[in-house]
């Protein structure tokens, strides 16, 4: 079981200790592949600038449309889209 972490403080808290986003999507194709992963502890809790209360798992943006396969979403946190949030852009989750 592969895992990608925001929880930075290692104390398993969705606090100010954990990232914002722990994966984000820029400007990638439908040729680009995320596969096969556990995404947690994102912690989406800053303000409206820059996004930083969208996404706490994964954040797409800039026509972010790869393909998202056998990927879960768990304990993630934010105002908008605790799991996934997407800006202009159309991810295909298998």
């Amino acid at each position: 079981l592969t895992v990608l972490s925001g929880d930075l403080d290692q104390d398993d808290l969705l606090d100010d200790g954990n990232t914002y986003h722990v994966v984000t999507g820029s400007g990638v194709d439908e040729y680009s592949i995320l596969d096969g992963f556990t995404i947690i502890g994102g912690n989406a809790n800053g303000d409206n600038m820059q996004y930083q209360n969208r996404g706490g798992g994964m954040f797409n943006h800039w026509d972010s449309d790869l393909t998202l396969a056998h990927i879960t979403f768990s304990a993630n946190w934010a105002d908008l889209g605790g799991g996934l949030f997407n800006d202009s852009s159309s991810p295909t989750l298998t």
